[in-house]
């Protein structure tokens, strides 16, 4: 799977990871995709010296299971190629990267020192919250997703945390999952522009 004339094969497999939950093949995925998703992790700004490597082994695992849990329910997702299963893997582990972050050190703004436009914060460097919050909100046009923002990133709770203290706003998970997963989007598109 390794080339892409191995397209369709992978392809398949995602297919059969998902739609059949085959556990054979979501681990020939996991094993396919590893390597990208190590790189990534090593590579992030968020990374640093936080991370050991015994650490990275958890944070792999746990980009798979929410890679898995996402793709399961009423709105299952579909993928046409093997990047767009790239591109939500990697949202998802920029998440977890992000919500290690805001755990412990608060909200920050994540760019790199080389790329920060003058006047702007970069990691290691922390923004005060109104400031960061005001930043998200012009990124952010949909009130949805800034109230998701909002209840994940200043509140500090979890997907599961908001359906079952907001339900009448947020009563599927995979709603939440998917606004997430798009918060997550536009934050990835505003950092690569810089």
């Amino acid at each position: 799977m390794n080339n892409q004339h191995d397209e369709p094969c992978c392809l398949e497999l995602i297919r059969r990871a998902i739609v059949h939950r085959d556990l054979l093949a979501r681990e020939a995925v996991q094993q396919h995709f590893y390597e990208t998703v190590l790189h990534w992790l090593h590579s992030h700004p968020l990374n640093g010296a936080a991370i050991c490597p015994a650490d990275e082994e958890t944070y792999i695992a746990q980009t798979f299971e929410r890679f898995w849990q996402a793709t399961t329910g009423s709105e299952q997702l579909e993928f046409s190629t093997p990047n767009a299963v790239l591109r939500h893997l990697r949202v998802i582990l920029y998440g977890i990267l992000l919500e290690r972050q805001r755990a412990y050190s608060g909200l920050r703004l994540v760019t790199s020192p080389d790329s920060a436009r003058q006047g702007e914060p970069y990691v290691g460097q922390s923004m005060d919250r109104a400031k960061a919050w005001e930043l998200l909100q012009r990124t952010l046009p949909n009130a949805d997703e800034r109230r998701i923002a909002y209840l994940l990133y200043h509140c500090g709770l979890k997907p599961t945390e908001i359906v079952r203290s907001c339900p009448q706003e947020f009563s599927d998970i995979h709603k939440v999952y998917r606004l997430r997963r798009n918060i997550l989007e536009r934050l990835l598109s505003i950092q690569e522009s810089w």
